[in-house]
């Protein structure tokens, strides 16, 4: 993993914007109730979809793994 965020943690302020990324998702998927069935391996797979996909969400694109 750290192969794959090392080019953005590298850049000047990368890791700042990685946090931020993943914040902001996190708070995307929590208002469209993307955390409501983490109890199941879908629920969890499905919140790390929302947090790492929240653009999407934001054009209304549903992620969800039934």
């Amino acid at each position: 993993m750290a192969a794959i965020w090392g080019t953005v943690i590298g850049m000047p302020g990368g890791g700042m914007l990685t946090i931020a990324y993943v914040v902001i998702g996190a708070f995307v998927a929590a208002a469209n109730n993307y955390f409501d069935r983490v109890g199941s391996i879908e629920g969890v797979a499905t919140a790390i979809l929302a947090i790492l996909g929240w653009p999407l969400i934001l054009i209304g694109v549903d992620i969800r793994i039934s």
